[in-house]
């Protein structure tokens, strides 16, 4: 029901309510998700900007981590690519994509500040498939993903550049010791 559905989306915004605990928050989301976008298995892979890339799986399966690990990377690939090649980003030129198509799973980019910080994906193993409103519900909670992403690397930059500038007072500023009363 559209009520369900809108109460699904308000719980997983809700679980965004700050940008601390990345992790189970982002896990959480992942399993509330499973009530709108039917799946087995849901995974969202997050490229940081200068570590390695991060891998969710919900519900978790260690043995299936190398294999999305690759397949996401070259969802991922292409979709960089093809913004890397304009001066817009676009949408990926769908032949390009045509080894992705399949009515049993579903991936979208994660976008924020202009740029694609990963790739959302949800696999079900039925034989009827996903629909447009299947891709419409999965787009809409990658925007509310990459909203709480692009908050959690501000909050991060923003907690380094303190540490900088308080480091860099105490550098200029040493303790004085008092001096003791002079005899």
């Amino acid at each position: 029901s559209v009520e369900s559905v809108a109460r699904t989306l308000y719980d997983i915004a809700q679980g965004f309510d700050a940008p601390v605990d990345t992790e189970p928050r982002l896990q959480r989301a992942l399993r509330l998700l499973r009530g709108i976008v039917p799946n087995d298995r849901c995974a969202l892979l997050e490229v940081a900007g200068a570590g390695p890339a991060r891998l969710v799986v919900e519900p978790d399966a260690p043995e299936e981590h190398a294999a999305l690990r690759r397949v996401l990377t070259r969802f991922l690939t292409i979709l960089t690519d093809e913004a890397k090649a304009g001066t817009d980003w676009q949408l990926p030129d769908i032949a390009k994509l045509a080894l992705w198509a399949s009515p049993s799973h579903l991936a979208v980019p994660l976008v924020g500040l202009d740029r694609v910080l990963g790739v959302l994906f949800v696999r079900h193993r039925v034989a009827n498939g996903y629909t447009n409103d299947h891709l419409r519900l999965l787009s809409i909670v990658a925007s509310q993903i990459a909203t709480h992403l692009i908050a959690s690397r501000l909050r991060e930059q923003q907690a380094q550049i303190v540490c900088e500038h308080e480091a860099a007072r105490a550098e200029a500023d040493p303790i004085r010791v008092p001096s003791g009363p002079m005899l």
